[in-house]
């Protein structure tokens, strides 16, 4: 069954996030590591910003996420996502920048510099995050508020309660727990001297089959502007 995900930076990337995860690449193949890596083409990598994958029962589609974290069917209404969209978009999003003694708000009850970049023995990812901020407060939570907000006037539930993440996946790895933090380290040593911004101002809904989101097997609409 094709589903549907609201998205952002896929296909075309900005510079100098283009130059930021090569040299994240980089230092992945030169690292010990570096055979259990496979990285994604760089048009497929994007942030996720709320699923809209939706569940049927007797003929009729639910919200998927409703059903799973709160056991409650409730029909998605995407006429209201675009007034949603327009009191949040554009938004600035920082990637790295964090020290790891900074803790100037936690995700997942972890730092930023920890949660920055990490590799996912759990789900086998290469994982690259950032934060919205407001002229450098990350106190606004505007993702967090987007979803909750998403929820509230289109019942299109985010996956995660409370979650302020804009969540990258760079490519998929196989290796395990024990092996990791060095290299993860460097990485969030390069984040931490080198943050990068990246503003947020065009939306895209993704169908797809795959949940990687594979160019070949991924339709793209552009809801915003």
């Amino acid at each position: 069954m094709e589903q549907e995900t609201l998205i952002s930076l896929y296909g075309y990337k900005p510079e100098a996030f283009s130059r930021h995860v090569s040299h994240i690449r980089s230092i992945l193949r030169e690292s010990n590591l570096r055979d259990q890596f496979n990285f994604y083409d760089l048009e497929q990598v994007h942030g996720t910003l709320i699923g809209l994958e939706v569940i049927e029962i007797g003929g009729k589609q639910y919200n998927l996420n409703f059903k799973e974290r709160e056991e409650k069917l409730l029909p998605m209404d995407l006429t209201k996502m675009s007034e949603v969209i327009r009191e949040f978009f554009p938004m600035q999003i920082r990637i790295g920048g964090f020290g790891s003694e900074d803790e100037p708000f936690l995700s997942q009850g972890k730092s930023p510099w920890e949660r920055s970049f990490f590799l996912d023995a759990l789900q086998g990812r290469v994982v690259l995050m950032g934060w919205p901020h407001l002229e450098g407060s990350f106190s606004t939570n505007s993702l967090m508020k987007f979803r909750d907000r998403m929820g509230e006037r289109c019942h299109a539930r985010h996956k995660y309660s409370g979650d302020n993440d804009f969540y990258m996946v760079l490519g998929e790895w196989d290796g395990a727990d024990g092996t990791k933090q060095e290299v993860e380290n460097r990485v969030r040593s390069f984040l931490s001297e080198n943050p990068l911004e990246i503003r947020i101002d065009e939306l895209f809904i993704a169908s797809y089959t795959n949940p990687r989101l594979i160019r070949s097997t991924t339709r793209i609409k552009k809801c915003w502007p």
